[in-house]
């Protein structure tokens, strides 16, 4: 029920549709930037789908813009300040990304690891920590918690794939084929001891657990291979709990 000019709110209207995907953009999940032309996923693994440290002085900003009426300057300023500081955090954060991508190459290499993808995304609540995971060609999965100030502190683990005439098989299925793609092709395979075929989508992980994620799909044994569900986190064997993650996330930044 506000009045205004057309054409203030054609402005607003456009650059709040036209931020949305690039800061999709800037997370690990990603986002299809340039559909439909294509199906490509493009993600810069700066800052984790959901960021305190980005989000709250923009949320107080919007709280001083409610009461836009009574405090016109103040609204203002704080929302000049909260752009500034978002912008500067994701470019700060994207320079972290690109530093730790450098020594987490250098690490691979120095274990004997021929990585043709590595990726550094952003685990939840503490962002100068990442979960760094990379692939080669034989389908290998090597994973670790990274820190720059100590990049030792949490060893490369290497996850051999599980393989066999089923699990191609599953892989070659429209729901296989999605699963890759959807995971970047950063899928982890395992058999569990009861049969069921796991694929795991691996540029997740705990601070207690880095070769868990809650992005899953499963098989049960003797299912037919074309109905491999996807596990929904509310679903997953592990609850996360984010007190106990942040306090996991500190230990390991200040261990020895």
């Amino acid at each position: 029920g506000r009045r205004g000019r057309v054409g203030r709110w054609i402005h607003l209207a456009f650059w709040a549709l036209i931020t949305h995907p690039l800061l999709d953009l800037y997370t690990t999940y990603g986002t299809q930037l340039f559909a439909p032309f294509t199906n490509a996923r493009f993600a810069l693994d700066t800052v984790a789908i959901i960021d305190p440290f980005y989000s709250l002085p923009i949320f107080a900003a919007l709280i001083v813009g409610f009461r836009a009426s009574a405090w016109p300057d103040k609204a203002s300023t704080w929302a000049r300040r909260a752009l500034i500081w978002g912008l500067s955090y994701l470019a700060f954060q994207l320079l972290w990304t690109r530093a730790n991508d450098s020594v987490f190459r250098e690490r691979l290499a120095a274990v004997g690891f021929q990585a043709e993808t590595v990726r550094t995304p952003v685990p939840v609540l503490w962002p100068v920590i990442r979960h760094a995971v990379a692939h080669d060609k034989e389908g290998r999965i090597a994973v670790s918690k990274q820190i720059l100030w100590a990049p030792k502190r949490d060893p490369i683990l290497i996850l051999e794939p599980a393989d066999s005439p089923r699990i191609r098989s599953i892989l070659d299925t429209p729901r296989g084929r999605i699963w890759s793609w959807f995971a970047d092709g950063m899928v982890g395979i395992r058999m569990e001891d009861d049969g069921t075929i796991v694929l795991s989508d691996h540029r997740y992980g705990l601070y207690s657990d880095k070769t868990y994620s809650f992005f899953r799909a499963e098989l049960p044994p003797g299912a037919p291979v074309d109905e491999l569900e996807m596990v929904r986190p509310s679903q997953s064997r592990k609850k996360l709990n984010l007190g106990q993650e942040w306090l996991n996330g500190l230990k390991l930044m200040t261990a020895d």
